[in-house]
């Protein structure tokens, strides 16, 4: 299913289904959505294995945009390999922890890093290790905030510091009073955006940063953007949601989550009336020059390292045309092109998932994912990278 994009319009590719598919849809998307969160069991029937085997394809079908990463053939072996896991059966049992390393197996040629196959919070799917790049820790994180900002004078320059750990959802109450602090720095002489080991989330605060320090809409080293949409994977974003509760406490914060569980279970009822699976090419708007009066025409230092993941990458790639910005660390961590990620429990065994539903394509061709981005300016391990934004001039805007 291969979307078409029309210029200046947003694509879409429909893969229409029978009533027999629909009602077979409507099966997957209701267990996934209700699976039981706590563990499974240790041992399973080979028919339990077999429905964990066939809800987990059916989702990877309608669902895993890691799909657009991997050649044909590799998409059909993991196919072909997952629903082939229950055969390793001895005596008609199997193990859970067998189930999970099997099923591990599956994507060992998949590049996604976002991918994960757990069962009781321990990894079946291992992924490659890279040197860590510790240049210091980041100062919302060292303050157990999501995001902190303050100002620090060095020598005759004022230096603006916004620091994020973490993009939690744009509407979340964590993010009260951010552009309002955010506006009070720009008088400074330069700013440090401090993302050092910021781990993803919702990139939407963090886009906005980026147009405001642009001055408008930054021209995109994206091609394009592949999301897919489905019941399966909306499925998948309720037990996110559901994981997520179960994890917090009481507060302004759980009762956000409870209402968009709520928003994310009626848009579940509403695709279920007419179950369809549908791939969204979404292009980025060409973008207007940089505008010096009304975005941030100083210098701008990113402090970066292997944390920095996932939304924080893609805020680097977005910042990419503002000509005053330098990055200043360790490499990143390389979780780039698989987004929207979401999780998901198989009801017998047990065993997490976490998969993404969309995926980008950049113009130049460029493969990020496990390699990630390379500061400007390199900081030797274990020194502070703030303290070398705050004493190294920065060079004039390219």
């Amino acid at each position: 299913m291969s979307p078409v994009f029309l210029a200046g319009a947003l694509a879409v590719a429909v893969l229409l289904v029978s009533p027999a598919a629909a009602a077979d849809a409507r099966s997957a998307a209701e267990r996934i959505a209700e699976a039981p969160l706590g563990p499974g069991k240790p041992s399973l029937t080979r028919a339990e294995a077999e429905e964990d085997a066939e809800l987990l394809a059916t989702a990877m079908e309608r669902a895993y945009a890691g799909r657009f990463a991997v050649s044909t053939t590799s998409w059909t072996n993991a196919l072909r390999h997952v629903r082939g896991v229950p055969a390793i059966a001895s005596d008609d049992r199997l193990a859970a922890r067998d189930f999970c390393a099997a099923v591990a197996e599956a994507f060992a040629a998949f590049p996604d890093r976002h991918l994960t196959v757990t069962l009781d919070n321990k990894a079946c799917r291992t992924i490659p290790s890279r040197p860590r790049s510790r240049v210091g820790v980041n100062l919302a994180r060292s303050a157990r905030r999501r995001w902190t900002v303050e100002r620090r004078k060095t020598g005759v320059r004022t230096f603006g510091i916004i620091a994020i750990s973490y993009f939690p959802n744009f509407a979340d109450p964590r993010w009260d009073g951010f552009e309002q602090a955010v506006e009070t720095l720009l008088d400074a002489d330069a700013l440090v955006l401090d993302m050092r080991g910021n781990g993803g989330g919702d990139p939407t605060r963090g886009l906005w940063l980026v147009r405001r320090l642009y001055g408008g809409e930054p021209p995109s080293p994206v091609a394009r953007d592949l999301m897919i949409e489905s019941p399966e994977a909306q499925a998948m974003a309720i037990v996110s949601l559901r994981r997520q509760l179960a994890r917090s406490g009481t507060g302004d914060v759980e009762t956000f989550v409870e209402q968009r569980l709520a928003d994310a279970k009626r848009r579940l009822a509403a695709q279920l009336k007419n179950p369809e699976t549908r791939t969204l090419e979404r292009r980025p708007e060409p973008g207007v020059p940089f505008d010096p009066k009304a975005g941030f025409a100083r210098p701008v230092s990113v402090l970066i390292d292997s944390g920095c993941a996932s939304a924080c990458e893609g805020m680097l790639t977005d910042l990419e045309a503002h000509p005053y910005v330098r990055t200043v660390g360790g490499r990143t961590e390389g979780l780039v092109h698989t987004r929207r990620v979401s999780e998901f429990v198989l009801p017998n065994s047990g065993i997490v998932l976490k998969m993404a539903t969309a995926y980008r394509e950049f113009k130049d061709g460029r493969h990020l994912e496990g390699v990630g981005i390379e500061p400007r300016v390199p900081v030797e391990t274990g020194k502070d990278a703030l303290d070398t934004a705050l004493s190294e001039p920065p060079a004039a805007a390219r």
